[in-house]
């Protein structure tokens, strides 16, 4: 930012005011710099926190979304930035990758993603979150299948061209 000045005995006192005054100029943007590049760090390493130690193979992991899936007829922005949860298959620690399995329908993505764009997937605890939790029926079983039946279709809709129901579920005990 600033040239370097060489500095010699100087007998015109202002000269020597200049020369200090830019000294004192560049030691203060040196400072500056130093303190902005502190703040930085403590910001990143805020968003970048490093796993402690590797996750465990059957652990659920979430995936950063936004380069991996698109959904059609909705904004990128409004897309959620996590997607999962998936199943951790392998970890390759040489180059701290970690194999997921994927469900058939992101089979054209590779399943191997670095540690920086996972993470690990926490269940809402059920008592605090009870709005969350999604209650399913019990299954029955026919021909060693599980299947679900409705009890009653509450509400019919279609937006962007999906039919969504809500639906009234038979419970079994």
């Amino acid at each position: 930012m600033f040239n370097p000045v060489k500095r010699s005995a100087s007998k015109v006192p202002a000269v020597d005011e200049i020369l200090n005054a830019h000294e004192a100029m560049k030691m203060e943007v040196a400072l500056a710099r130093k303190h902005a590049s502190l703040g930085q760090n403590v910001q990143a390493a805020k968003r970048g926190k490093a796993l402690t130690e590797p996750l465990k193979n059957g652990s659920r992991v979430l995936v950063r979304g936004r380069p991996y899936r698109s959904s059609p007829g909705r904004s990128k922005k409004l897309e959620p930035s996590w997607f999962g949860a998936f199943k951790v298959l392998e970890h390759l620690p040489d180059t701290d990758n970690y194999k997921v399995h994927l469900p058939p329908s992101m089979a054209c993505q590779k399943p191997y993603f670095h540690v920086s764009s996972l993470k690990e997937y926490r269940q809402n605890h059920p008592d605090r979150f009870y709005s969350r939790r999604m209650d399913n029926a019990a299954p029955i079983l026919s021909d060693n299948a599980e299947a679900w039946e409705a009890e009653l279709i509450l509400e019919y809709d279609r937006q962007n061209n999906r039919h969504e129901f809500q639906v009234h579920w038979k419970c079994y005990e």
